[in-house]
């Protein structure tokens, strides 16, 4: 079977290798270990990276789309204090071949392999929603392992290497962290693309420091900014808006 034939019968080449990149770049970032033979997931994908993609998935795992998903998305990572495994779930279909909502068996699935991994922490990637039992599984996050889930969707737009994305860096330096009055900082949201991707977690101080352009690209200044990350629920935000603006509307 040539190149064009196996292209063919992937469903999805672009989106799946664009998210294989995406993981590969974020648990670098983060600081775990990519060994060589992932190291060309790292740059821009081409054409060539496209065609070794295929041919190496391929051998080793036929053509069958739930196996080639399965196996090449979900992947331990190690840092120098940390073990990390990432879990593409891939959903079942019910009898008209619809995708199913997770059920509260997986969580504890992960928990297991969690264990088979000797890991304590776990990014889980989904494309279906879930049933109200196991987001209260995942969200209860008994330890371990800790739960970190992010959307299919989130995968496919890189938050950090645009042109103006700010560039965030945690402050461990004691002395600059004693001279910042926390409780008065700015902050950003445990939810914010940029944040979700470093796996920054609430009341972390980060420095951020943005890019501004004038008139030309050459033009160029740096802003840098101390931040808080807090867990927002932005449902209550809104109602809490809301009802301040009705106590404006009335007084009006």
């Amino acid at each position: 079977m040539d190149y064009q034939d196996k292209l063919e019968k992937m469903d999805n080449i672009d989106e799946y290798l664009k998210i294989k990149c995406f993981q590969t770049k974020m648990v670098r970032d983060r600081g775990y270990y990519i060994e060589p033979d992932e190291e060309f997931f790292l740059n821009e994908i081409t054409t060539d990276m496209k065609q070794s993609f295929i041919e190496r998935y391929i051998s080793h795992f036929g053509l069958n789309p739930i196996n080639y998903l399965g196996e090449t998305l979900s992947k331990a990572y190690i840092s120098n204090i940390d073990k990390i495994f990432i879990y593409y779930y891939v959903p079942k279909r019910d009898d008209n071949g619809d995708p199913m909502k997770i059920s509260v068996e997986l969580p504890r699935k992960l928990h297991d392999i969690a264990a088979q991994y000797q890991v304590n922490h776990v990014i889980f990637i989904i494309n279906v929603e879930m049933t109200g039992t196991a987001e209260k599984e995942f969200a209860a996050n008994i330890p371990p392992p800790t739960f970190e889930i992010f959307k299919h969707i989130e995968f496919l737009t890189d938050p950090v290497r645009q042109f103006l994305a700010p560039r965030l860096e945690i402050v461990t330096d004691k002395e600059i962290l004693n001279t910042l009055e926390i409780k008065n900082l700015p902050y950003l949201r445990e939810q914010d693309p940029h944040v979700k991707y470093l796996g920054i977690k609430e009341g972390t101080v980060v420095k951020m420091t943005r890019r501004e352009t004038f008139h030309t690209e050459s033009e160029i200044a740096e802003s840098i900014t101390y931040c808080v990350v807090r867990k927002i629920n932005l449902e209550k935000l809104k109602k809490k808006r809301k009802k301040q603006m009705k106590i404006l509307d009335d007084v009006k």
